[in-house]
């Protein structure tokens, strides 16, 4: 899906229009600059996220700041995206693996 200007002017203005998108629609707002795109995703896979690291982390403090990190990651790396080779949940919990250098929280 490809959004022109006066799409991404419509859904700048509706926050509500973005919860009907689907995540890789969501994604394609995203890296067309609409970043409350990046939002509606927070909401839709926040708990998820801090679910998971609070299973292998000691605090609640570690796990949201892990979220914190897992959505900065996100925002970085949304052109590295491709709906067509994964689910965005498959690829947003590849987001929030430990990686070599880089802490989980």
């Amino acid at each position: 899906m490809s959004l022109s200007n006066s799409d991404l002017e419509v859904l700048l203005c509706s926050p509500c229009r973005l919860r009907a998108l689907t995540d890789a629609e969501l994604m394609d707002a995203l890296r067309s600059g609409c970043n409350d795109a990046l939002a509606t995703l927070f909401e839709r896979h926040s708990a998820l996220v801090f679910q998971i690291a609070r299973g292998s982390l000691c605090s609640d403090g570690e796990a949201e700041a892990t979220v914190r990190r897992v959505f900065g990651d996100v925002f970085q790396a949304k052109d590295e995206f491709n709906s067509d080779r994964d689910s965005f949940t498959t690829w947003l919990l590849k987001q929030a693996e430990p990686r070599p250098g880089r802490p989980l929280a």
